[in-house]
This record gives structure tokens, sequence and C-alpha cells, in this order.
């Protein structure tokens, strides 16, 4: 990382002293065309290196991230296994079908979220398990969301980031994950993502976070509804 903002530096150096000696350059035009066409050359190399350098930033960013998620899998299926074989050290046969299907539902689950037509919203939506651990996530979508604009897929995703993160700061006092149901979907008027946290009962959310929430929604052109019988909220943005 250092040698590549060291290499940075020296093109933009390159660049601007070019630059300053095409300014104040004595010697006319005879120089002053050659010098020119040198520095336009050496601006094209300088947007050509930074474009690179951006792209290795990205790729390097992804691959970050997927084998973060990587991981995570990896260690909830081992979860799963210890699970498995304690049962069967313990001769608890029978639960081991019902524990089976648990995961066989989430995994229908996961397979309908990344269906989503906007692969990031996808992604988002069927990783929530291994990015926001605090919480056991039950996605469901509607069959609208198979085609979906780029534009909304966009708005819905940060909506998505912002909400789930509002989540896991929620969630950092629970001992352990609580279950939390969400469902997005387009009606007639709007789109809507529904969330409903099993938020226990020692969890007070103060008033201004919910406030927090609000405004952060607003901020990008939605509105949040809360049912506070059923403890859950709608994140409303008009189609």
């Amino acid at each position: 990382m250092k040698e590549e903002s060291l290499g940075r530096l020296t093109d933009a150096a390159w660049v601007w002293f070019l630059i300053l000696l095409m300014a104040v350059q004595p010697w006319g035009w005879a120089v002053g065309i050659p010098l020119g066409i040198f520095t336009v050359l050496g601006v094209l190399r300088f947007l050509h290196r930074e474009r690179m350098r951006e792209e290795r930033f990205w790729r390097m960013k992804n691959a970050q991230t997927s084998l973060e998620l990587m991981s995570r899998q990896r260690h909830d299926w081992l979860n799963h296994v210890q699970v498995i074989m304690g049962y069967l050290g313990m001769k608890r046969q029978e639960r081991i079908l019902p524990y089976l299907r648990e995961l066989t539902d989430r995994a229908r689950e996961e397979r309908e979220a990344a269906r989503v037509g906007y692969p990031p919203l996808a992604l988002a939506l069927s990783t929530l398990n291994q990015r926001i651990p605090e919480w056991r996530w039950f996605v469901e979508t509607g069959e609208e969301m198979k085609e979906i604009d780029p534009e909304w897929g966009d708005r819905l995703c940060e909506a998505l980031d912002r909400t789930t993160a509002w989540l896991r700061k929620q969630g950092r006092g629970m001992e352990e994950p609580e279950e939390v149901w969400l469902r997005v979907e387009k009606t007639d008027s709007d789109w809507q993502i529904t969330i409903h946290p099993d938020f226990p009962p020692e969890l007070k959310v103060e008033p201004s976070e919910w406030t927090n929430l609000r405004d952060t929604i607003r901020e990008r052109g939605g509105a949040l509804e809360r049912e506070e019988a059923a403890g859950g909220f709608t994140l409303r943005f008009a189609a």
C-alpha cells in the first residue's frame, strides 16, 4: 500500500512538473509544442495508471469481502456439524431430522433471495446471516423482485445497508442472536422493506435511535412507519 501511494505521488509530481515547465519555459514554440505533446502524454499516462489502481483496489476489496463471507459460512457449517455430532453423542438422533429440515428451509430462503433481479441486492439479502450475525435472519421476497430497475436496486440496497447497520448496533447487547423477519416487495404505489425484529424484553431501543433511523431513511427519499404493537417497522419508497 505504501509503495502504491508513493507511485501515485511520483506520477502526480511529474505531471505537475511538466505543466509548470510548459507554463514558464522561455524557449518559445519550438520547444513549447513538443513539451505540450509530452505533457499531454504524461497526463494520459497518469490517468491510465490511476484507473488501473482504482480497478485493483476494488478487485482487492471485493476479494476480501468474498473471503470474509466464505469464512463465516465455513464457521456456520462447522457449528451445524458440531450440533449434529452433539446429538449423536447424546444419542438424541430424533433431533437431527428437524434440525436438518431447519437448515434446508434456511438454504431455500437464501436461494430465493439470490434470485432477485439486481445482483448487488440479491447478494446483500442472501448473505445477511453471514454479514450481520447479531441476528438470525429470515428473508422473503416478492415475485416482482425478479425484475428490478438498477436505480431502484441501488436505493433499496442503500436503505437495507443503513437499516441492517442500525439493527446490528441495537443487537450488540444481546447474549444470543434473536430472530428477525424481513420482506422486500413492490406494491402498486411503492417499494417496501418490512422488518420484524424479535427484540428481547431487556432490550430497550431509545427514541433517539428511532429518530436517527427515520432521518436516515428520509434523507434517501423514503419513509419509516413503525408498528409499535408488533415491534416491527416498514420502509416505504414511492415507486
